[in-house]
């Protein structure tokens, strides 16, 4: 099983002051799997004014799988079991675009960051 998720409006700006939430679920056997393709946030320093929250399973009581603002695109998260929730707020609106992101029961993708160094050989 795959689908999208994405903020309203995306790839629009999204509203103030808006709040969405999802609760994805795969077969029994399976895990889920998100990765974020597109993420443009406001950022704030603990993501208290807009944030993405993921948490393993399908209630706010379940354990974290990580909370996403700002605009750079979060690394992908894996479920545990066969349900993952998903909490997006918006604060201020009209000036971000907010996210979309791929959900499926297959692989999951972390981001890599590979730094170069480049010398300059003056001959």
């Amino acid at each position: 099983m795959a689908g999208v998720i994405s903020s309203s409006n995306f790839p629009s700006y999204y509203k103030s002051n808006t709040t969405c939430v999802w609760t994805i679920s795969v077969n029994t056997a399976n895990q889920i799997t998100l990765n974020f393709t597109d993420f443009e946030l406001e950022n704030s320093s603990r993501c208290e004014h807009a944030y993405v929250q993921v948490y393993d399973g399908p209630n706010t009581t379940d354990p974290s799988l990580g909370t996403f603002c700002g605009g750079e695109i979060p690394t992908g998260v894996r479920s545990s079991g066969n349900q993952m929730l998903v909490v997006f707020h918006g604060y201020r609106g009209n000036k971000f675009k907010g996210f979309r992101a791929y959900y499926d029961s297959g692989k999951y993708f972390r981001r890599r960051t590979f730094f170069a160094l480049v010398n300059d050989f003056e001959g």
